[in-house]
């Protein structure tokens, strides 16, 4: 579990804000110059309820999401998380293509056996089965990360932030996006152990 901050920024205080992260903060090993692209594909039920609990600030609560970088659908990653009052924690394991593209094309595919182990796989099955959790929508925004060993600090400046409920676009280079904040407006995300 850990420290999760986010702050509304604008395009002048993220770029003061990057110059000086990296005097004394490491950029994350896995993006260039510029960042790298996440795209996530959120679940929820018939209802919204797991956006309502969200919402209305439910100090216990869950989200489901699929993860790509880059556009590459190589490494999928499916996450869990799991928000206890003021603290957060991630689980994430990755997944196959063509799981994704079961989900995305509605072929329901017995799953509920084969992930029979206690694992996030199974949650997530039993959900899919239970409380009919289904694909909603598309989030995609390009971040820079800055991190620290000490206290396991993570700074991230998202940009672009977007979104879709074109869900059958996850893996398409050039599906249509519509913006979630303002021109010049975007995400500081501080994560933090200690």
């Amino acid at each position: 579990m850990r420290h999760e901050e986010k702050y509304i920024c604008t395009e002048s205080y993220l770029r003061i804000l990057e110059s000086r992260l990296q005097s004394f903060l490491s950029p994350d090993s896995n993006q260039d110059e510029s960042g790298y692209e996440i795209r996530s594909l959120y679940f929820d039920t018939a209802e919204d309820r797991l956006y309502e609990e969200g919402l209305a600030g439910l100090e216990n609560r869950n989200k489901y999401r699929m993860r790509i970088y880059n556009g590459d659908s190589d490494v999928i990653k499916l996450e869990k998380k799991t928000s206890i009052r003021n603290l957060k924690k991630k689980d994430v394991v990755q997944i196959e293509k063509n799981y994704v593209d079961s989900i995305l094309s509605n072929n329901e595919i017995e799953e509920v056996l084969k992930y029979a182990d206690g694992s996030l796989m199974q949650e997530f099955t039993l959900l899919r089965k239970t409380e009919l959790l289904r694909p909603k929508v598309i989030v995609s925004y390009q971040r820079k990360a800055f991190v620290s060993d000490i206290g396991n600090i993570r700074i991230t400046l998202d940009k672009n932030i977007r979104a879709t409920d074109r869900v059958e676009g996850f893996f398409e280079k050039d599906t249509t996006y519509f913006p979630v904040l303002p021109s010049g407006i975007h995400l500081l995300e501080v994560k933090y152990d200690g």
